[in-house]
């Protein structure tokens, strides 16, 4: 009888395990795919512009609001201007943090993934 408590014990964490991995590589899936889409939403919005001025950003807000906070893509953001030409994007998905940092060059943009965290 403790044997099979033991054996039972044992397979439910190795499930458990399993299903956590598998959230997890989900996630970090799906931060690629978002990547894409706010450099294209991104590239869309700047359209030959090359700096950040207050109502790129404003713009930028209202695109990411209702592409990415309305369908669930993306949990939460922060979204900060650094200088006319960069400016930094922090958003989370499930268990993942990712921090970007997006440059305005003469031939669209650049992005540049600054730190990818995992939540314990």
């Amino acid at each position: 009888m403790l044997i099979a408590i033991i054996y039972a014990f044992v397979i439910t964490v190795f499930i458990g395990f399993m299903i956590e991995n598998f959230k997890l590589s989900f996630y970090l899936r799906s931060v690629d795919v978002i990547n894409m889409r706010i450099r294209n939403t991104i590239s869309n919005i700047l359209s030959g512009k090359k700096n950040f001025d207050i109502f790129i950003m404003n713009d930028l807000r209202k695109k990411i609001n209702e592409e990415f906070l309305t369908t669930k893509l993306v949990d939460k953001y922060e979204l900060y201007k650094i200088n006319d030409s960069k400016i930094k994007l922090k958003y989370l998905k499930g268990y993942v943090i990712e921090e970007l940092e997006i440059l305005a060059v003469e031939g669209g943009i650049e992005l540049i993934e600054i730190d990818k965290r995992v939540l314990e």
